[in-house]
This record gives C-alpha cells, structure tokens and sequence, in this order.
C-alpha cells in the first residue's frame, strides 16, 4: 500500500500562461467536515504514521521529491496546504538560500507546524491563505509545493490557475497524490467505525487517474514519476508516488 494498489505520487508543472483551464469545479468535499477533521494536526498525523512506520522503501517519500525540486539556490518557495509541516522536517536537503512561506487553511495546522519546525535550524514564514485565493503578487515564488491537498480544494481549476499566476515564467509546481486503491483497506475501516470520510472520496477529485487532466489544463508540459513503495505484510505493492514534471510555454 502506498495502498493496496496504486500509491501517492508527485506532480511537477512548470509556470505558464496556457489559459484553458476549464469550468468551475463542483467541489465534493463537505467544508464543514474537511473544516473538522484538520482543525489540528491529529487526523493527518494519524495518515501519515503507518508509512512512516511500515513503509518498505526506506529512501523516503519526502527526501525524494526534494531530490526531484529543480530551482535556483536562492529560489522563493510556496507550499500550500502545509499542515504540520511534516515535508521539511527530518533529512530532506534544504538550501539555506531558500525562501520558504508555509500555507495552510487551518489555524490549528500552522501553530503545529510553527512549533514542530520551530526545532529545525531553518527559517520559515508562516501564512494562514485559501489555495484559491494565494494572498500573493503575481509572478512571485519559484516554486509552488502542493503535497497531497489539492483533492480537498473546492474548486480545483480555480487553485491551479492561482498556482500559475503566482509563479515566475521559469517556474514548477510539483503535486503530490495518491491512486483511488491507495490504503483502499483502511480507509473502508476508519470510514465505517470513526466515521473519518475516505481518502478514495477525495483522490477521484485529483489523484492519479485524474490529476493528470487538471495538470495539463494549467500548464502546457507536465511530466509523471512514480515512487514505488508498499507497507509490511502487503502482498500488493503500491503504483507509488508519481512526479508530473510540467513545463508551460508562455502564450502570447
């Protein structure tokens, strides 16, 4: 598992100006529950543990991608949806010339974050913001980190054409999700007896059968890696973890 079958993966899309993005997305997700369920830190901490514990690919999703984030050493980076911080923490490569604003919707998130990476020899600012509505200039950041959040957005077209307006010509957004059979097992059992809604509610919005269309309707080139991996005692291993890489043209 990254699933039962078919994990999380990452997008990257470069900056650009390609202007069909598509209609208004009709949101499934329910505000008040998403509003519930991350207040803090607990549920997505919860999420995260089994791979942190059981993961058979031991490199690590988040040294990964970091491996994979090609922008200037100097570079000003977005991340949305940061939640606890959990991407920056531990032995992931950060240039110290990075310039790293943390977003997240939920107040409870940025205080967790705040404190957690508060014990890190790194310096980060902090912003409570709507993906929809990025509070920044246009042409900004370098590079705009979306881990696993872009399934809860409303309106998804909408956030990907924010994305692109706060990014530099020259820049990448890279977009983490997961496949609908990711943890498919124990996403069915914290539905039925904690009523904690399934993952595979929110990966049909944009995951990795879907996320791909979204990608392309933003931005002009985009590029697919997976990161294999699976949990202990899993006969089925995960699709993994996928990084789109997309670079746009600029349209005149």
């Amino acid at each position: 598992m990254r699933g039962g079958q078919g994990g999380q993966r990452l997008i990257g899309a470069a900056s650009g100006r390609q202007h069909n993005c598509g209609g208004t997305d009709a949101g499934i997700d329910s505000a008040r529950i998403l509003r519930e369920q991350y207040k803090d830190g607990s549920n997505l901490s919860a999420r995260i543990r089994p791979h942190q514990r059981f993961s058979t690919n031991r490199y690590g999703f988040f040294l990964w991608m970091f491996d994979r984030i090609q922008i200037p050493e100097n570079a000003r980076v977005l991340e949305l949806g940061c939640g606890t911080g959990a991407l920056w923490r531990g032995s992931v490569k950060v240039p110290r010339g990075w310039r790293a604003i943390l977003t997240d919707m939920s107040d409870g998130m940025l205080r967790e974050a705040r404190s957690s990476l508060a014990l890190f020899d790194r310096s980060f600012t902090y912003s409570q913001a709507d993906t929809q509505a990025i509070p920044f200039r246009d042409e900004s950041f370098d590079a705009v980190i979306a881990n696993d959040m872009l399934y809860h957005v409303p309106d998804i077209s909408l956030a990907l054409g924010e994305v692109r307006r706060v990014l530099k010509p020259s820049g990448f957004c890279y977009a983490a999700t997961m496949g609908l059979a990711n943890m498919k097992e124990m996403n069915e059992l914290a539905a039925r007896f904690f009523s904690i809604p399934r993952m595979t509610d929110s990966t049909a919005r944009f995951g990795l059968e879907s996320g791909e269309a979204y990608m392309r309707s933003a931005f002009s080139e985009v590029r697919l890696e997976r990161y294999p991996d699976s949990l202990v005692n899993r006969s089925r291993a995960a699709d993994g973890l996928h990084l789109l890489d997309a670079r746009a043209k600029p349209s005149h």
